[in-house]
């Protein structure tokens, strides 16, 4: 009698201790509208470097308070970096009612290529977790190309007039092998392009471009400038993008040399640079006529032209006679 009473008591306090886990059940797991089975045999194939819709209905069965759903992906190995994970916020939930959550989980293309496993986690404050485990294979696109480096040569900064090298390094992170990638540089304010091309880039293999050369304009405008770079592939059919900045120190005697500044009329006159000096016109007071002489003014005039005249009249007669004793003195010396 005595062993059955105490058997029931451990009974009571092992229940009343006991965590039970949520009373609710998974109606269906969506990805990407592709309808997954709890520890199938089948796995669904998952593209790397996309972002994955996951879609989750399950109706409870009591009412639940205070509760969770997280969806993650384990054996990632810069899971702290890019973790695959995804949760909703805290939410109550009716019994008999089905209910709908939507998360979503990305995958960059540092995931290896091998199977998987996705978790759904339903939890609250005190009860034991609900998990439910579906597989999945990650697997590569069959051409996809990733810039993972840029090196400009000078580095840090590129004085205007200068040439600036740039070298890029390229990894295949695609199923297939990369033939003839064109990879292009460009500084769209400047208007200047590079081009150089690789040959061959293996399935998980880097390459590097030779230095590609360009010229920065010999008066460029310090600052940061924005630098494009474009890799196409795949007989040119895909592109893959990355920018970087460069800082373009100004060229001092550009600044010393500037162009005039020029004004643009709206009357449709020629521009007129303002820096030009033009002559001094004479300028009359308002309602003053221009200024008339009287005769006393003119008969001063008359007497000075007279005077220049009768002296370049002796100034002729004198040359003329100079040149006659010149002339009868120089037969007298023959003779």
């Amino acid at each position: 009698m005595k062993t059955t009473l105490f058997a029931w008591i451990l009974a009571l306090v092992v229940m009343s201790t006991t965590a039970f886990a949520l009373p609710l059940n998974v109606v269906s797991v969506e990805v990407d509208d592709f309808v997954l089975t709890p520890n199938d045999i089948n796995r669904m194939d998952v593209q790397r470097n996309a972002e994955h819709l996951v879609e989750i209905r399950f109706t409870p069965t009591q009412d639940i308070r205070n509760a969770e759903l997280e969806i993650f992906v384990s054996g990632f190995e810069f899971r702290d970096i890019h973790p695959i994970r995804d949760s909703t916020g805290i939410f109550d939930a009716d019994a008999n009612v089905t209910y709908t959550k939507r998360l979503s989980f990305k995958l960059t293309d540092e995931v290896d290529e091998d199977d998987y496993k996705l978790r759904l986690m339903f939890s609250d404050r005190n009860g034991v977790e609900t998990i439910q485990t579906y597989n999945l294979k990650f697997d590569v696109p069959r051409h996809s190309l990733r810039v993972e480096d840029i090196v400009f040569t000078p580095n840090g900064a590129v004085k205007a007039g200068q040439a600036l090298l740039t070298t890029i390094r390229i990894e295949n992170k695609g199923e297939k092998r990369e033939d003839d990638v064109r990879i292009e540089v460009k500084i769209p304010e400047l208007g200047i392009v590079g081009v150089d091309y690789i040959d061959e880039i293996r399935t998980g293999r880097e390459e590097e471009t030779e230095e590609i050369f360009m010229k920065i304009p010999a008066c460029a405008k310090g600052g940061d400038y924005q630098v494009n770079i474009r890799v196409m592939y795949n007989q040119l059919h895909d592109i893959g993008t990355a920018t970087a900045f460069v800082h373009i120190l100004p060229d001092s005697s550009c600044e010393k040399s500037a162009a005039p500044s020029v004004l643009v009329t709206l009357d449709g006159t020629e521009p007129v640079d303002e820096n030009l000096t033009l002559p001094k016109q004479p300028t009359f007071e308002k309602n003053e006529a221009p200024k008339v002489m009287d005769g006393g003014e003119w008969d001063n005039m008359s007497t000075l032209r007279r005077g220049l005249e009768v002296t370049l009249i002796v100034l002729l007669v004198t040359l003329t006679t100079l040149g006659v004793l010149i002339g009868v003195s120089r037969m007298a010396r023959r003779d």
